[in-house]
């Protein structure tokens, strides 16, 4: 924890008072290939006056997380969009996608359940499901 306190001490020291959210997702998409500084950044910017995340922000951070195949982490953070309110389809898809590129069927179905987190299934649902299984399906070869 050390290192993220330090980053967050840099961050700081920077003296940026204003973040907006294309700014936030804009780091977030940098930093896609580090998700333990994505997160740190991430944490360290809900902590400024005025701002508050979005689905948009969390995504990118379930993107740079994914991208290092943090899915418990990511997992964490879908409980916190739930109790915020911020959870989308979307957001499922996008961890469905990365569940199949690592060839993790079962994990990809799984995710696919959407019920518990209070959605419902619509054809497109079912469509995004069976796309992403034709694909890890195919590059099997």
């Amino acid at each position: 924890m050390g290192d993220s306190s330090s980053l967050e001490h840099s961050l700081d020291s920077f003296g940026i008072t204003n973040v907006s959210l294309p700014l936030v997702v804009e780091v977030l998409n940098k930093l896609s290939n580090a998700g333990a500084l994505a997160l740190t950044f991430f944490r360290w910017v809900e902590k400024k006056e005025g701002y508050k995340h979005t689905n948009e922000s969390y995504n990118a951070l379930i993107e740079a997380l994914d991208k290092i195949k943090q899915f418990n982490s990511i997992w964490d953070i879908v409980e916190e969009m739930k109790r915020k309110g911020l959870e989308t389809k979307e957001t499922f898809g996008l961890i469905m996608r990365r569940y199949a590129r690592c060839r993790k069927t079962k994990e990809a179905i799984e995710t696919f359940k959407m019920e518990k987190f209070g959605m419902k299934h619509e054809l497109s649902d079912y469509n995004r499901l069976i796309d992403i299984n034709r694909v890890k399906l195919c590059s099997r070869g």
